[in-house]
C-alpha cells in the first residue's frame, strides 16, 4: 500500500511501502525510468504475489515502432492507413534461488518492502526483505537506472544480503526477449498488441557474461539489439538460454550476516542511426564500455548531471500541501521522457507505457515545449527537428487530402505518417499545422536563434502555411473562413470556423509572410532558392498576409463571448444534471454524433487560443469567455485543468486557479482517469510548469517579450523558478508582499510588470507588488 504521503520530507522522491495489488500496474508507471530515449516500467523483478490487473513487465524505445494496417470496413479516400504502434523491446531482470527455492512472493513471507524514485539521482531503488518458505531471510535492493548521459544505457544492480542464511545461493541476471505481457481494453486511448510475428528475432547470443538480441519489425523496417553485461561476485559463472531468456547466473556458497551484489549494463541501439549489420556488435560495445565505466561512475555522472537540471528546470514551492513534491515529479517524467536526439519527440505517455500507440501529438508542442524552452533551449530546438526530419511526410500526407502544394503534419504519429484512423477527431485537427508554427515562432523570439531558419525551419513554417488558404475562402465582405475542421474540443467536431483554429492559423500566416521578408533581408540567396524550390512567389505571400489581415473571429454579440464556432452556440447544453458521474468520460458511454450535437466540451478551445494568443484581448471579455465555457466542459482530457487555471489566474480566479493546478498535480499520483497503469500523462506534467509559471506567475511571450502578472496562492508562501531569453537566464520569486525578479546571466533585460516595463541589471534585485 501506499504510505498516507507518497513523498519524501526533502520533497525529492516518490516513494511506496508495502504493496498493493490494485495500484501496481499504475506504479509500474510511475516507478518508471527513463532518458529520452529508453525507458524501462517499474514492475518487480520476480513478479507479483498473484494475478495484476493491467500489468505490463515491459521496456520501450523512443520511436521504435511497427507499423500495421489499419483495417476498415467501409474505407474512403484519403483515410490513414497504417498504425504506428511502440513495441516492447528485451528488458532486464535478476533472479534469486536461495535453499533450492526461487524467490517469490506467492510463497515466503515479505516482512518488509518500500522502494523510491529518487529525483536527484535518477535512481529507481527497491528494498524487500523476504522470509523463504524453509524460514531463512534474506535482504535485497534492486536499483535501475536509465543513464542520462549515455543514453543507449540501462543500468540494473541487486545487492542480496543473508540475515541468517548459510547454504548454496543462485543469482541471475537475464534479458527477457519476448514481447511484454499487457491487456488490451475497449478504450481508443489504450495502445494495442503487436502480432509475434511481426516483431522477429533475427539474432540472439551468449557469449560468456554478454547477452545480446538483435529484433526487426516487418513493416516499419526499424531493427534494434540490445546487449547485457554482467558482473558478478565470483569467477563462476555460467551462461544459460531459457525459452525467450537468456542470462548469467552465480552459484554462491553464501553465508549469514553477509552481502553478494551483481551489476548489469544494458545497451540499446536502433537503426534509425546505426547500421543494421552492425547493431549487435555496436551493442555488444556499449555495454562492455559501460561495465568499464562501472556502475559507481555512470551513477555519479547521473547526479552531476541532475544537479545542472535542477539548477534550470526546478519550481521551488514553500507551502504545506504537497505541491512542491509533485512538480518536481512531474518535471522529473518530462525530463525522462523527452526524446533529445532530432529524430523522435515526446510521446502522449513518454517512455512509460503503450498507451496511445506511443503516438505523437499536439501535446508536445503545445504543452510541453515551453517547459524545454525557458528552461534548456537546445531540447526545445530538438523537437522542432524532430518536425522537421518529418517534413517529407507531412507533404505527401497534403496531396493524400488533396492539397496540391504545402504540408500537413499528421495528428498522431511516429515516424510522420498519419495514424488516426478516426478522421474527425484527427486529420480533421489541422490546427497541427498552427502548434507547431506557434512553437516554432516561440523558439526563434526567445531563444534569438534564427540561424534554425537557414536549417529546415523556415521551409516548414511556409509549407504548412499554404495549406490554410486552401481550407478556406475570402467571403463576400472579404472575411477569410475556414471550414471543416476540428478544434481542441474533440467533442465538437468538423465544423466551420473554430475560433482556435482560426486565430492559431491567423498568427502562422503572419509569421510565415514575417519568415519570409527575415529571409529575404537577411540571406537572400537562401530565400531564392528556397522560394524556387517550393515555387514560393510575392503573390501567394500578400495572399497571406490579406487572409491573416482579414480572419473571421466568431463572436457572439448576445453573450459578449468568442463563438467556438460558427453553430456551437445554437446548439442545446448539455444536460449535466441527469447525466451520472459513471457515464463519463463521455467518449466511452456515448456515440460521438449524440455528443457533437450539444454544447459540451472535452476540453478548452477558445479559452485556449485566448491563453495562447490572447494578449491583447480585454480581460473582460476573457472573464465572460471563461465564466461560459468553463460551466459546460467536462474535464475529460487531461490536458484541461492546467489550461483552466492558467487563465483562471489570469482573471483573477484564484481559488478556482489553485484548485485547477492542484487537480493537474495529482492527475497521475492519484490515477484520477483511471488509467495511468498504460502510461502517465506527459502534457498535464508540462501543463504543471505552466501552471505554476504561465498561471500564477503570469508570464506571456508571444510577442517575443517576456510580460508578468504574478499573482500567488493564498496557500504558498513563495514560488521561485527560472526562465532562459536571449542567452540570459532570470529568477523569478514570488511572495505574498512582492515579487522578486534578479537578472542571473546576461546582458541588461526589460520585461513588463503588470504591463509596465522594468530594466533588469545582472545581479541586481528588483521587488514589485504581487497581486492576491
Amino acid at each position: 500500500m501506499s504510505t498516507p504521503s507518497d513523498f519524501d520530507t526533502q520533497s525529492w522522491r516518490y516513494v511506496e511501502t508495502g504493496f498493493e495489488a490494485e495500484r501496481a500496474a499504475c506504479n509500474e508507471s510511475l516507478f518508471a525510468v527513463g532518458n529520452g530515449y529508453l525507458g524501462v516500467r517499474g514492475y518487480f523483478d520476480e513478479g507479483y504475489p498473484g494475478p495484476v490487473a493491467n500489468a505490463t513487465r515491459a521496456a520501450f524505445l523512443n520511436g521504435v515502432y511497427e507499423s500495421l494496417p489499419i483495417e476498415y470496413d467501409e474505407s474512403a479516400y484519403g483515410f490513414a492507413r497504417n498504425c504506428h504502434r511502440i513495441v516492447s523491446v528485451p528488458r532486464h531482470r535478476f533472479s534469486l534461488q536461495l535453499d533450492g527455492q526461487w524467490l517469490s512472493l506467492a510463497e515466503g513471507d515479505v516482512l518488509s518492502h518500500h522502494r523510491f524514485l529518487d529525483f536527484r539521482t535518477g535512481q529507481y531503488q527497491r528494498h524487500l526483505t523476504w522470509r523463504s518458505p524453509t524460514g531463512h531471510t534474506v535482504k535485497l535492493t534492486f536499483t535501475r537506472a536509465a543513464s542520462l548521459t549515455q543514453r543507449s544505457l540501462m543500468l540494473a544492480r541487486v545487492i542480496v544480503e543473508s540475515v541468517d542464511y548459510t547454504g548454496p545461493m543462485r543469482l541471475a541476471s537475464a534479458l527477457e526477449t519476448g514481447q511484454g505481457t499487457g491487456n488490451d481494453i475497449d478504450d481508443p486511448r489504450k495502445g494495442g498488441s503487436i502480432p509475434a510475428s511481426h516483431w522477429q528475432r533475427v539474432q540472439q547470443e551468449q557469449t560468456g557474461t554478454v547477452s545480446a538480441v538483435q529484433y526487426r519489425t516487418c513493416n516499419s523496417g526499424l531493427h534494434m539489439a540490445a546487449a547485457m553485461v554482467t558482473t558478478g561476485p565470483e569467477a563462476n559463472a555460467e551462461a544459460f538460454e531459457t525459452g525467450s531468456d537468456l542470462g548469467n547466473h552465480y552459484d554462491i556458497d553464501a553465508r549469514a550476516g553477509e552481502q553478494y551484489s551483481l551489476e548489469t549494463v544494458i545497451a540499446y541501439v536502433d537503426s534509425r542511426v546505426t547500421a543494421t549489420e552492425e547493431l549487435v556488435s555496436r551493442a555488444r560495445s556499449l555495454a562492455s564500455e559501460g561495465m568499464d565505466t562501472g556502475l559507481a561512475a555512470l551513477l555519479a555522472e547521473q547526479e552531476t548531471f541532475l544537479d545542472r537540471f535542477w539548477s534550470n528546470a526546478d519550481i521551488e514551492i514553500d507551502s504545506d500541501d504537497g505541491a512542491q513534491y509533485a512538480a518536481r515529479f512531474a518535471l522529473f517524467h518530462l525530463l525522462q521522457s523527452t526524446g533529445t536526439d532530432g529524430v523522435s519527440s515526446i510521446a502522449a505517455k513518454g517512455v512509460t507505457g503503450s498507451g496511445y500507440d506511443g503516438h505523437y501529438f499536439w501535446d508536445a508542442e503545445t504543452y510541453v515545449f515551453p517547459f524545454w524552452l525557458f528552461s534548456d533551449p537546445q531540447v526545445a530546438k530538438n523537437l522542432l527537428e524532430y518536425r522537421m526530419s518529418t517534413l517529407p511526410a507531412a507533404k505527401q500526407r497534403a496531396r493524400e487530402l488533396g492539397h496540391e502544394q504545402g504540408a500537413l503534419f499528421a495528428w498522431r504519429t511516429i515516424g510522420g505518417e498519419e495514424c488516426s484512423s478516426f478522421f474527425p477527431a484527427g486529420t480533421a485537427q489541422y490546427h497541427i499545422n498552427a502548434d507547431i508554427a506557434y512553437a516554432s515562432r516561440s523558439y526563434v523570439r526567445i531563444t534569438g536563434d534564427q540561424a534554425i531558419l537557414r536549417e529546415g525551419l523556415a521551409e516548414l513554417i511556409l509549407e504548412t502555411a499554404r495549406i490554410w488558404i486552401g481550407l478556406g475562402t475570402f467571403s463576400d465582405e472579404g472575411r477569410f473562413k475556414i471550414f471543416s475542421v476540428t478544434g481542441p474540443d474533440e467533442y465538437t467536431a468538423v465544423v466551420d470556423n473554430n475560433y482556435y483554429t482560426n486565430k492559431l492559423a491567423q498568427m502562422h500566416l503572419s509569421w510565415a509572410v514575417e519568415v519570409a521578408r527575415l529571409m529575404q533581408n537577411e540571406w537572400p540567396d537562401d530565400y531564392r532558392q528556397l522560394a524556387d524550390a517550393i515555387e514560393l512567389g510575392e503573390d501567394e505571400l500578400a495572399v497571406w498576409q490579406r487572409a491573416a489581415d482579414h480572419m473571421h473571429l466568431p463572436y457572439d454579440e448576445r453573450l459578449g463571448i468568442v463563438a467556438q464556432d460558427d453553430n456551437f452556440l445554437q446548439k442545446p447544453k448539455w444536460d449535466f444534471a441527469n447525466v451520472p458521474k459513471d457515464k463519463y468520460p463521455l467518449l466511452l458511454h456515448f456515440h460521438p454524433l449524440v455528443i457533437y450535437r450539444h454544447q459540451v466540451l472535452k476540453q478548452p478551445d477558445a479559452l485556449l487560443a485566448l491563453v495562447l494568443e490572447g494578449e491583447s484581448e480585454d480581460v473582460d471579455l476573457k472573464r465572460r469567455c471563461y465564466d461560459y465555457y468553463e460551466s459546460i466542459c467536462t474535464h475529460d482530457s487531461t490536458l484541461s485543468t492546467c489550461m483552466h487555471g492558467v487563465l483562471a489566474s489570469e482573471i483573477g480566479y484564484h481559488q478556482q486557479a489553485y484548485d485547477y493546478f492542484k487537480n493537474t498535480l495529482r492527475v497521475d499520483l492519484d490515477d484520477d482517469h483511471k488509467n495511468t497503469y498504460y502510461g502517465v500523462h506527459t502534457a498535464a506534467m508540462g501543463g504543471i510548469w505552466m501552471g505554476a509559471v504561465q498561471g500564477f506567475a503570469g508570464l506571456r511571450y508571444g510577442q517575443g517579450r517576456l510580460s508578468f502578472k504574478p499573482a500567488l496562492p493564498e496557500q504558498w508562501r513563495a514560488l521561485t523558478f527560472k526562465v532562459r531569453y536571449q542567452q540570459r537566464q532570470l529568477q523569478v520569486t514570488l511572495r505574498a508582499d512582492a515579487t522578486h525578479y534578479k537578472l542571473l546571466e546576461g546582458d541588461t533585460l526589460t520585461i513588463e510588470h503588470h504591463g509596465q516595463p522594468l530594466s533588469l541589471t545582472r545581479g541586481e534585485v528588483v521587488s514589485k507588488e504581487t497581486a492576491r
